[in-house]
């Protein structure tokens, strides 16, 4: 027997014991349902169903219903984007446009957080000698107020 034939032979016996490990731990996952979401059930009002019968009196059966809900809570949690203002005395506007009324002149390096909201189209804007093509962003300044904001003059980073 040389050494390849004794990698090969050592490598399909580890194969076969991982493979024996995670049968092992389906099956104890599969006879372990403590700690696994289960329905909830909720018996209700039981309702009565009567039989008459031939010669005898009316005999009343208790018809069991149970009820089965399983309940989901899904909670999503969204932490604000944090954007800087890196054109100074950047508009904050009421609308997505250059004719939305002025709210604020926001100065260089302002951090605001943005709302999830954009316009839906894009607007050719000159910032600084340089011409940007971008969408309206809504943002919320530290002090709580909400706009409109050029997209051109906004970054990820502080400058």
């Amino acid at each position: 027997m040389n050494v390849k034939q004794i990698e090969r032979l050592m490598m399909l016996g580890l194969g076969i014991i991982a493979l024996f490990f995670l049968l092992r731990q389906c099956l104890a996952t599969e006879n372990n349902t403590e700690g696994m979401m289960q329905p909830i059930v909720s018996e209700q009002a039981q309702p009565t169903t009567t039989i008459e019968t031939p010669a005898t009196t009316p005999v009343t059966i208790p018809t069991t219903s149970v009820r089965r809900d399983t309940v989901v809570r899904t909670q999503i949690v969204t932490k604000p984007t944090p954007l800087f203002i890196w054109i100074d005395k950047l508009k904050l506007r009421s609308e997505p446009s250059l004719s939305g009324s002025l709210l604020a002149e926001l100065p260089l390096n302002t951090q605001v957080s943005f709302q999830n909201e954009t316009s839906t189209f894009k607007q050719k804007i000159t910032l600084d000698n340089v011409e940007y093509d971008e969408r309206w962003l809504k943002v919320k300044t530290t002090n709580g107020q909400i706009g409109w904001v050029y997209g051109g003059g906004i970054r990820l980073y502080q400058k």
